[in-house]
């Protein structure tokens, strides 16, 4: 399980705790995966000194990547489940591709950030791809 930047490892009941930093409200990300699963994300507003439970449901099976590609690099896409909880932003590398690893086979909508506003990214209207089982299917991105 990942709290970006920081992971940990579930317990046997499948269970793990962060203890953040009173800072107020902030907005977290949780992303998990776990072999012979397709990953998972959520999001949830953490607020200081109080306990916020979380249940994620990963799809058992064989998984495939979705590469994302664009026309520049450092360039923020979106990957988000048509059905479930995965949905994960990330930057392009110096390739102009950014991978979306260990991906429950399935339909997806891929996003490029358009623009900021306030630090937050403005996603353009999103293009449909599928993840396959056991590959790699690139798709352009806008």
């Amino acid at each position: 399980i990942n709290l970006s930047p920081v992971g940990r490892t579930t317990n046997a009941a499948g269970q793990v705790t962060f203890c953040e930093p009173a800072s107020g409200s902030v907005n977290y990300t949780l992303a998990a995966g776990a072999a012979g699963y397709g990953a998972g994300s959520i999001s949830a507003v953490i607020t200081n000194n109080t306990t916020t439970s979380l249940t994620m449901q990963l799809a058992p099976g064989t998984t495939g990547t979705i590469r994302l590609t664009t026309s520049t690099s450092n360039t923020l896409v979106r990957l988000v489940a048509k059905v479930g909880t995965y949905d994960v932003s990330q930057y392009t590398n110096s390739s102009r591709y950014a991978d979306f690893i260990t991906l429950a086979p399935g339909s997806y909508t891929a996003y490029i950030a358009v623009g900021f506003s306030s630090g937050t990214p403005i996603w353009n209207s999103g293009k449909s791809v599928t993840a396959v089982s056991g590959t790699t299917t690139s798709y352009s991105v806008p």
